[in-house]
């Protein structure tokens, strides 16, 4: 890539930026592609979830990209916009919540991006890298009782009926996981 240019525009959104981005590529001695993209740039708030969306009529959204989880600083990402079609971007705060009490990432931290905001406090843990090879993906546990995360009590978390618990466990030889998941008693 040869070079850049860029030209912020207004948006909707107070907290997005959006740009046209010119990117012109040299190929060869004599080619020059020359195409455009949008660069998406916002304040990503801590605990928020958001979801980058595009459509060609307005009307039917589709997810482009995968979740990005608030951490409390700048999200910026940039979209080629090579296709023939008209493609608009959009980015929303999907809803999780329906029957979800609780939903925790361990991106960096024990947020719960649920609407519930049941954080969790991490004891002992390690921020290590998680299984698609992210920084500061996962949460290490020594598996002796001694590490955790653990969450205050919360009238979302009296659970009467069902439960399911989904996770991805990793363990350190044997296959042995000590504790997944405690309730204290009152």
């Amino acid at each position: 890539m040869g070079y850049s240019a860029t030209k912020p525009m207004k948006t909707k959104h107070p907290f997005l930026l959006a740009a046209f981005v010119m990117l012109v590529d040299v190929v060869g001695a004599q080619t020059l592609n020359i195409y455009t993209a949008i660069e998406l740039n916002f304040f990503a708030q801590a605990g928020a979830i958001y979801q980058v969306q595009t459509s060609s009529d307005l009307i039917t959204w589709t997810n482009c990209d995968l979740p990005i989880f608030g951490n409390g600083s700048q999200w910026s990402k940039t979209y080629s916009t090579r296709t023939q079609s008209k493609t608009f971007y959009r980015i929303t705060t999907p809803s999780i919540d329906s029957g979800l009490v609780g939903f925790y990432t361990l991106n960096g931290n024990a947020y719960d991006y649920s609407s519930h905001t049941n954080n969790g406090t991490v004891s002992g843990a390690i921020i290590t890298t998680d299984r698609f090879g992210n920084t500061n993906g996962a949460f290490s546990f020594v598996g002796d009782g001694s590490t955790e995360i653990s969450i205050p009590d919360s009238p979302s978390l009296d659970i009467k009926n069902a439960v399911t618990l989904v996770a991805w466990i990793k363990t350190k030889g044997g296959g042995y996981v000590h504790k997944l998941l405690s309730l204290a008693s009152l």
